[in-house]
């Protein structure tokens, strides 16, 4: 074993004073300092609502900010989905939980801490499922509790919104039969106040279809003159809506529907409830037969818009049985209707051969035609150029409803008339167009129009004999 000098058991004390003085000066040389704490200032936290995926903004959000030991901090988001929480000193700095609910979305949850400019500002909410553009509403009262409200910064709560109440329907009423085309005004009435980017969506549908939008207003009524889409059954409704920068439309509320007639024929003389007619008449007169065929009588003559039911069609299907608006019933050519509805099932009447002449009229009258007019002036050998044409004849009745003069003129070495008017008048003055220099012949026949004729009219009387004239056209120069 090795023996120390005794100069080393004397020195020992001394070393081991000197290794602690310098040790304890490490240690106070490098020592952790004591915590000091912060200081913390209050400042003003922004927050903005929207809907994930589409962005709209969110009104009547809760916003809560929740810090162990504190009062929570909340408050409600406006119509643009804002809101601004007061962060007062005494929770500045801490380490919270940021909380914001809304109804129809789901809640949302965060671990924050409460320092300034790296808060998060934009919060997106989903939609609760089933909730389809569901109105968020605040659905909380003020918690009470033990701990006492702050009083070093004002912290205000808006009154919580509520759910945005429904327009009332008021004209016209339920039920209610608009006749014909005339201003007719819908109107309606709401307890609410439209905010910013808020307007009244207007839906007018026919029954069985789907709603369809009318009108985008402000004002709490819209005249309209005519049935959006022809005479029938019509649903009707009123819904306040927000509509985005894009041209985006929420439905915040939607009033009862509605229900009208819009009608051009007195209710007791309707066929039948249906939306539509069936067909109505699409060329200016038609002949309504007894039967399918241009040989039977003409019982009726129908108007341009006469609305009609069908009720059968010939084997060829260019014959159609139908039902007028009065009760009348008769056959009409096919091609005359503007047809609202499939023929596939209209059921094919059978007829016997078309009679003969002996029993029923045919297209050709077999009768004698009518006298013909009586040519007065010019006489043969007159004389007229282009503009200063004057024809005068005379009748021995008065022409009917449907009946008109047709003046025929023709060159003298042409059998097809080169300009033939029609008119009440029983003279003709002015230009003839289509008429070139040299001698004209002219005449005049009674006729009837007849859209079932190949040219439109029927003559109904014998043509008058023709007179001739001279035509001629002046030259540039006078």
């Amino acid at each position: 074993m090795t023996k120390w000098p005794q100069e080393f058991w004397l020195t020992k004390p001394l070393v081991v004073m000197v290794m602690l003085i310098f040790a304890s000066s490490l240690v106070v040389g490098c020592g952790i300092a004591s915590p000091v704490p912060p200081i913390s200032t209050p400042f003003s936290y922004p927050v903005r609502v929207l809907v994930k995926g589409t962005n709209e903004n969110i009104p009547s959000a809760r916003v809560t900010i929740e810090v162990d030991g504190k009062a929570p901090l909340d408050d409600i988001t406006d119509s643009n989905g804002f809101v601004r929480i007061d962060i007062p000193s005494s929770h500045a700095g801490q380490r919270g939980k940021l909380i914001v609910e809304a109804t129809g979305y789901k809640r949302y949850t965060q671990e924050i801490d409460l320092i300034e400019d790296i808060l998060p500002t934009i919060i997106l909410l989903r939609l609760e499922a089933g909730a389809v553009g569901a109105l968020p509403s605040p659905i909380y009262t003020a918690t009470p509790t033990s701990t006492p409200m702050l009083t070093s910064t004002s912290i205000t709560t808006d009154t919580p919104a509520q759910p945005y109440p429904a327009p009332t329907l008021v004209s016209p009423a339920s039920e209610a039969t608009i006749m014909g085309e005339k201003l007719t005004n819908f109107s309606w009435h709401w307890d609410g106040a439209l905010q910013e980017g808020e307007k009244f969506d207007l839906r007018i549908w026919r029954s069985g279809e789907p709603a369809s939008s009318v009108s985008i207003r402000r004002e709490v009524s819209c005249l309209l003159d005519t049935p959006p889409d022809g005479f029938g059954q019509y649903l009707w409704q009123v819904a306040v809506v927000r509509i985005d920068d894009s041209g985006s439309k929420l439905t915040l509320s939607e009033s009862p529907i509605g229900s009208f007639v819009w009608s051009d024929v007195p209710s007791t003389a309707r066929l039948t409830p249906t939306p539509r007619p069936d067909a109505v008449v699409d060329v200016e007169n038609l002949h309504l037969r007894s039967d399918p065929g241009k040989d039977y009588d003409s019982v009726r003559t129908l108007r341009k818009g006469d609305p009609l039911k069908i009720t059968g069609k010939n084997l060829d299907g260019d014959w159609l049985g139908v039902v007028c608006s009065d009760g009348k019933t008769g056959w009409v050519v096919a091609s005359c209707l503007k047809i609202n509805i499939s023929l596939t099932g209209v059921p094919v009447v059978y007829f016997p051969p078309t009679p003969t002449l002996t029993c029923t009229p045919t297209p050709t009258p077999t009768a004698t035609p009518l006298p013909a007019p009586q040519l007065l002036d010019p006489g043969d050998a007159g004389r007229f150029s282009e503009h200063s044409v004057l024809l005068k004849w005379k009748w021995t009745r008065p022409l009917g409803e449907d009946e008109y003069f047709s003046l025929r003129v023709r060159p003298e070495k042409d059998s097809e008339a080169c300009c033939h008017p029609h008119t009440k008048a029983t003279q003709y003055s002015g230009s003839l167009v289509g008429c070139k220099d040299g001698r004209h012949y002219w005449s005049v026949v009674v006729a009837r129009r007849d859209p079932e004729s190949p040219t439109g009219w029927q003559e109904i009387s014998k043509p008058s004999e023709e007179q001739w004239f001279d035509f001629f056209r002046p030259d540039e120069d006078g």
